[in-house]
C-alpha cells in the first residue's frame, strides 16, 4: 500500500513545513481514495507518527550513524514512517515495512539517501517485536523522562500531573496515545439510537458517555449515515455540552462560538419549529459551512458573524433562554483525535485563550435572560481554561450560580459535581471536556 504511505508522508510534510491541521490535510489526501483498507492505513501512519515523534526520533538517534537533525527533513519523514510501523504496527511484517520505507525514499526523498533509511531501519528491525516500545514510567519520573515516554511537551507533562496527580495524567497520556473513537450523534428527527444500532449491527455501537451517540466502526459507516441524515460527526463530550443546555421546544437559543454546527443542529433539533436558534461566529466561512450542514439535515437557524464581545447588529439588545459558549481553547482534550495540537500549542498561548475566554464567558452572560441558563464548555483538560474561570465569573456576576440537578438524560458515567464538570477522557476513550453549567436569576 505504498499509496498509503505516500499520503501519510505528504500530511506530515503539510504539518511539519506549513503549520496545517493534519485533520484538513488527511481529508484532502483521502477524498478519492475508495479502498477502505488504504484509508485506514494512510490515517494510522500519520496520525501515529503525529502521536508518538519523540520516542521515534529516540529509537531512530540511537540506530543512526549521523544525528537526526543532519538527515535532509523529507528522509527524517520516512524514516519516522517506517520506525512507527515496526513499534507499532505488529500486522505489517518488518521486511515490509523496511523495504517500502527505502522505496519511498527512492521516490520522494533523497534516492541517494536510500542506503541510510535501509541501514537505520534494519537495524531497528532486529529489536521488532516489542524490543522498541516505549516503558511504562512511574508517573513520579523525572518530567523529562515522561515527555518521552508520553510523547507530550514537557510543559504539558506537568500541567497535567498538576491537575490530575501523577496516576491520572499517567492514564490521560495513555488515552491520547491512542486512536479516538468515530463518534456520531444521531438526528432523532429521523431515527432513534436503539433502532440504528439494530440497522448497523457489528458496524456501530453505543457510547455511554451520551444518550445520542454511537461509535462506527470505519469511515464508510459514517458517510452512507451522513449521506442519509441520520447522524453526524460529533464527540460525545461536545454532545453533553448541549445536553446539559437543557433546550426544548420553543426556546430562544444562542450558540455563541457555533463554528461548524454540529451543536447548532442539535439544538435546532431540541427547540424544534416553534423555538429559534441563532448561531454566531466570528468566522463567516464557518457560518457558510454550518448552513450546508443544516440544510443537509433539514433544519433551519438564523446567523450572526462577528465578535461576541462587541455588539453584532444580529444580537443587539437580544436575550436568550439558552446561551451556549463553545469557547476557543489549547484543545488539550482532544489530543487522540487531533495529535498535532501537541506541538502547536505553548503556555503562552494557553494564557492568551485563558483570557479570551473570560472576556467570551462575560459577554455571553450578557445576552442571558432572567431564569435562563449558560453553559461554558472548552475542549481542555487545563484547569486554566475551565474551573479556574468559576470564582472570577460569579464574583463579577451575582445573578448567576451552579446548576446543581444534573439534566434527567445525563449519563451515569459522567459526574455532574455540581454543575462543574469535567467529561475525562480517561473515562469516556473520546475528548476531554470541561463544562460549567450556570442559571440566572430571574431579579439580579
Amino acid at each position: 500500500m505504498s499509496g498509503a504511505r505516500d499520503a501519510a508522508l505528504t500530511v506530515l510534510t503539510r504539518v511539519e513545513v506549513d503549520g496545517a491541521h493534519a485533520a484538513a490535510v488527511l481529508a484532502a489526501e483521502l477524498a478519492g481514495v475508495r479502498d477502505g483498507r488504504e484509508a485506514a492505513l494512510a490515517t494510522e501512519l500519520a496520525l501515529g507518527v503525529l502521536r508518538r515523534r519523540p520516542w521515534l526520533d529516540h529509537l531512530l538517534a540511537a540506530a543512526a550513524s549521523r544525528p537526526l537533525a543532519k538527515i535532509d527533513p523529507v528522509t527524517r519523514r520516512i524514516l519516522r514512517l517506517g520506525a512507527y510501523q515496526l513499534a507499532f504496527l505488529e500486522r505489517i511484517p518488518p521486511r515490509a515495512a523496511v523495504f517500502e520505507a527505502v522505496e519511498q525514499a527512492r521516490r520522494r526523498g533523497t534516492p541517494r539517501l536510500a542506503g541510510l533509511v535501509n541501514a537505520v531501519l534494519r537495524k531497528l528491525a532486529s529489536r521488532a517485536g516489542g524490543g522498541l516500545l516505549p516503558p511504562r514510567p512511574d508517573p513520579d519520573a523525572d518530567p523529562e523522562e515522561l515527555a518521552l515516554t508520553w510523547c507530550l511537551p514537557r510543559w504539558l507533562v506537568e500541567r497535567l500531573i498538576s491537575a490530575h496527580g501523577g496516576e491520572g495524567a499517567s492514564a490521560m497520556a495513555e488515552v491520547f496515545n491512542r486512536p479516538s473513537p468515530r463518534t456520531m450523534r444521531i438526528n432523532p428527527a429521523k431515527t432513534s439510537r436503539d433502532d440504528l444500532l439494530i440497522e448497523l449491527g457489528r458496524a456501530a455501537r453505543p457510547n455511554p458517555a451520551s444518550p445520542w451517540a454511537i461509535d462506527v466502526s470505519d469511515p464508510d459507516t459514517g458517510r452512507r449515515l451522513e449521506e442519509r441524515g441520520l447522524a453526524a460527526y460529533q464527540d460525545a463530550g461536545s454532545q453533553l455540552a448541549v445536553l446539559a443546555l437543557e433546550a426544548g421546544p420553543g426556546q430562544q437559543v444562542l450558540d455563541a462560538c457555533s463554528g461548524r454546527g454540529g451543536k447548532t443542529a442539535a439544538l435546532a433539533q431540541l427547540v424544534g419549529p416553534s423555538g429559534r436558534v441563532l448561531a454566531a461566529d466570528l468566522k463567516r466561512s464557518k457560518l457558510e459551512r454550518l448552513c450546508l450542514e443544516l440544510h443537509r439535515l433539514g433544519l433551519e437557524a438564523g446567523i450572526a458573524a462577528g465578535d461576541l464581545t462587541g455588539d453584532p447588529p444580529e444580537l443587539a439588545g437580544s436575550l436568550f433562554d439558552r446561551v451556549l459558549l463553545d469557547a476557543p481553547c489549547s484543545g488539550s482534550g482532544t489530543l487522540g483525535r487531533r495529535p498535532d495540537i501537541r506541538w502547536r500549542t505553548d503556555p503562552d498561548k494557553v494564557a492568551s485563550l485563558a483570557d479570551l475566554q473570560r472576556r467570551l464567558l462575560a459577554a455571553a452572560a450578557r445576552r442571558v435572560a432572567p431564569g435562563g441558563r449558560l453553559v461554558f464548555a472548552v475542549c481542555s483538560v487545563l484547569p486554566e481554561e475551565g474551573r479556574e474561570h468559576l470564582e472570577g465569573f460569579l464574583a463579577g456576576n451575582p445573578g448567576f450560580g451552579l446548576v446543581d440537578r444534573a439534566p434527567e438524560a445525563w449519563p451515569a458515567g459522567v459526574p455532574w459535581s455540581g454543575g462543574s464538570v469535567l467529561i475525562d477522557p480517561r473515562t469516556t476513550g473520546g475528548d476531554g471536556y470541561q463544562i460549567l453549567c450556570l442559571h440566572r436569576d430571574r431579579i439580579s
